[in-house]
């Protein structure tokens, strides 16, 4: 909540009033931050990405808000699924998302040091 208030008087007479209203940016990052703190680093993004200027930016800069509690390329997919006009708006009319390929990866985790 953000206060508001204002007065006016004269020599004889004075009148004064408040009010407040809820700025829901401010809520965002307060919430946001919470989430951080409990350790609830994706629930914290989630919550941010519900500016569109946050969602796009995540989205410009490889790194797409989560999606039903997916992250990276397959939250990116989630997106695009979901509503793929908002990657024609970003990329262009004739953008389509990349192919995932369907082999397992074979990387070995824990490389033997020399």
């Amino acid at each position: 909540l953000v206060p508001v208030s204002g007065s006016v008087s004269s020599t004889l007479f004075g009148v004064s009033g408040g009010s407040g209203y809820k700025d829901e940016n401010c809520e965002r990052i307060k919430l946001a931050k919470t989430l951080n703190d409990l350790g609830l680093k994706v629930a914290a993004v989630s919550i941010l990405c519900q500016d569109n200027r946050v969602f796009e930016a995540m989205m410009q800069s490889g790194s797409p808000c989560p999606i039903n509690g997916s992250i990276g390329d397959a939250a990116k997919r989630g997106w695009y699924e979901r509503n793929p006009s908002i990657f024609k708006k970003l990329y262009g009319e004739t953008y389509t998302i990349p192919l995932i390929s369907e082999e397992p990866i074979t990387t070995n985790i824990n490389p033997t040091r020399k």
